[in-house]
């Protein structure tokens, strides 16, 4: 499916959206996720949240690529999920 298309169901609302952006780009968004918080467990949610997030935010935004759309959303989740875990007043270790 091309970034049109998916674009298209999610401007539709269509429900089937978010599993295709995860059947297409879940694993990359994984990926960069894992990268990140070295976690598999942690990187999911993130890609997980950043669907809810897409769901959320097509409409009033219509991504031109849809992968850099995905993968930004995914990467800043991480960085501050990251940020979250690593924070000194909550017992997390300095970076």
């Amino acid at each position: 499916m091309d970034d049109k298309e998916l674009i298209g169901m999610f401007l539709r609302r269509e429900e089937t959206a978010v599993a295709e952006a995860e059947r297409t780009y879940g694993g990359l968004c994984l990926k960069v996720a894992e990268n990140i918080l070295g976690d598999k467990q942690f990187a999911q949610e993130c890609v997980n949240d950043a669907l809810l997030r897409m769901w959320e935010t097509i409409p009033p935004n219509e991504p031109l690529n849809m992968a850099g759309y995905a993968l930004r959303l995914t990467r800043n989740i991480a960085l501050n999920r990251y940020s979250e875990l690593r924070a000194m007043k909550r017992g997390g270790r300095a970076c």
